[in-house]
């Protein structure tokens, strides 16, 4: 089935969905690094992604491989503020040539754990 084009800030509903927010178009670039724990990675560590969607609870980018790791790091842009968020890869599926990540949030990154 062939994917459906959203205006930004487009609400994008399911028949599979499992979120408890709702889900909106986010087609914007975003840094992200793999994350094994302790601090923040540093900044060479972090690429740019192309988002896909976003809601309270995740959101989904994409990507040209599955990455190997399960843990990342996202730098939100919000507003003129970069706020690093810890997040966790749920499922991917294949979209074309490009895969869609689909992530959850597992909250900030602390004062003390961003360096």
């Amino acid at each position: 089935m062939p994917a459906k084009t959203v205006m930004a800030g487009e609400q994008v509903k399911s028949g599979r969905e499992k979120r408890t927010s709702n889900r909106l178009s986010f087609r914007r670039t975003q840094r992200i690094a793999p994350y094994n724990g302790g601090p923040l990675p540093p900044d060479d560590a972090f690429y740019i992604v192309p988002f896909s969607d976003i809601s309270k609870g995740g959101f989904s980018y994409l990507a040209d491989r599955v990455p190997a790791y399960r843990t990342l790091v996202v730098a939100m842009q919000i507003r003129q503020q970069v706020v690093p968020m810890r997040a966790r890869i749920l499922h991917h599926r294949k979209q074309g040539q490009q895969f869609i990540i689909g992530c959850r949030f597992e909250g900030r990154f602390e004062s003390e754990e961003a360096g």
